[in-house]
């Protein structure tokens, strides 16, 4: 498919989260997950982004959110919302998942979408999207993949490196992927392989690597290697999401305005910048009470 032929319709699949922040002694509650970070940035660039996740009716609060920012929500049956506790601590981060939805039943709620030609994955866990699916589905869909969920798994609650068998399929069916440092280097080292040589194996168009307040780059399938350089942040208000809103905005820069790496990758950590400053996704906006 090239890219000029896809239409601004984006499914955006993944567990819209309940995310309790402790940070400095007191607990905020936020609606979370890349659906919403990434939801709400693809709206904000004038694209059209449909969730699909699983969520607890006990949770109505969630989906109406979706609903008043006028972004469509294909919600599954779940008993159960999944649940994200996260300690910060200046530049430590602890997190904990003490529940969690069901698996996502994608491609059976695919079939609600007319025209679907790009999938941005957001899973939070290996289990978070229904294995099932990147075994059986064809790659007919241009695909761009946050690796976070297949990194990582919980044990007792807690949230551990570690490559998830799932993400080899997961690869098979992406175009573009995203990785902060730490997950790239655990996945090159599961795999045994060069960045050269993954995008090869899985036929990628681009990875693209953050590495925090040092910037990242962009490595492409003809080998070149872009890097950019983090915006300056004046004063940090919270850093959740960040990487959400930096992919969603690179994706929505470089394959929807058809612009370069380099010109693509500055302006995402412009506007993630943006939104640690608490000056693009207003955190008050998320804000929920349980």
């Amino acid at each position: 498919m090239g890219f000029r032929e896809m239409n601004k319709n984006i499914v955006i699949a993944g567990s819209a989260t309940v995310d309790k922040i402790v940070q400095k002694g007191t607990i905020t509650v936020k609606i979370g997950g890349v659906v919403t970070y990434a939801g709400i940035t693809f709206k904000k660039k004038n694209l059209t982004p449909i969730i699909i996740s699983n969520v607890s009716h006990t949770n109505k609060d969630i989906i109406d959110f979706f609903l008043n920012q006028k972004i469509r929500f294909i919600n599954g049956h779940t008993e159960r919302t999944t649940e994200f506790i996260n300690y910060i601590d200046e530049e430590n981060r602890k997190q904990e998942m003490p529940c969690c939805a069901i698996p996502i039943d994608l491609g059976t709620k695919l079939k609600e979408i007319d025209r679907v030609e790009h999938i941005h994955l957001g899973p939070l866990h290996p289990e978070d999207i229904h294995p099932s699916f990147f075994k059986e589905t064809e790659k007919k869909f241009f695909v761009s993949l946050d690796v976070q969920g297949y990194v990582r798994k919980a044990e007792q609650n807690k949230i551990k490196y570690c490559v998830s068998e799932n993400l080899h399929d997961v690869l098979n069916m992406s175009d573009v992927i995203k990785a902060e440092i730490k997950e790239f280097g655990e996945i090159l080292k599961t795999y045994k392989m060069t960045p050269e040589e993954l995008i090869k194996h899985y036929n990628l168009k681009e990875i693209v690597v953050t590495t925090g307040k040092k910037g990242g780059y962009i490595v492409s399938d003809s080998g070149k290697r872009t890097e950019y350089r983090a915006h300056r942040v004046k004063k940090v208000v919270d850093t959740t999401g960040a990487g959400d809103v930096f992919f969603a905005s690179y994706i929505a820069s470089r394959y929807y305005r058809k612009r370069d790496a380099k010109e693509s990758s500055n302006y995402a950590a412009y506007i993630s910048a943006k939104h640690i400053e608490g000056n693009y996704i207003h955190q008050e906006l998320l804000e929920i009470n349980i």
